[in-house]
């Protein structure tokens, strides 16, 4: 299950603390605007998990997310940051399910614990 992936709860841990407004300021309000419009139509796929990416299907782009979301690159032929980098990491910061896997996993460190 790749939400058990170290690598991938650490990053959405990273990405906890950094908000909207952050996210907007690695390219614009407009285009974070469309990628959570893009996230109200189909959620992207965790493809692969490593230690040090995650790589995600976006609408038709392989997002590879990077610890710094500066690092992040994306197949798409846009320069810089774009909309689907913006969703990947849209994604892994909110999304329940990824949430819901954290806190199974952490119940069970727990109870391994007990």
């Amino acid at each position: 299950m790749a939400g058990t992936h170290p690598f991938l709860r650490k990053l959405r841990s990273l990405l906890k603390a950094v908000d909207d407004e952050a996210l907007a300021s690695l390219a614009n309000r407009g285009l974070l605007r469309r990628a959570q419009k893009d996230l109200e139509s189909a959620a992207p796929t965790i493809t692969a998990v490593d230690d040090g990416r995650v790589e995600l299907r976006v609408a038709d782009a392989t997002v590879d997310a990077r610890e710094l979301p500066s690092k992040c690159a994306c197949s798409c032929p846009a320069t810089g940051v774009c909309r689907h980098i913006l969703g990947a990491l849209l994604y892994l910061r909110d999304s329940p399910d990824l949430a819901e896997q954290d806190g199974l996993v952490q119940g069970t460190l727990f109870a391994e614990e007990a």
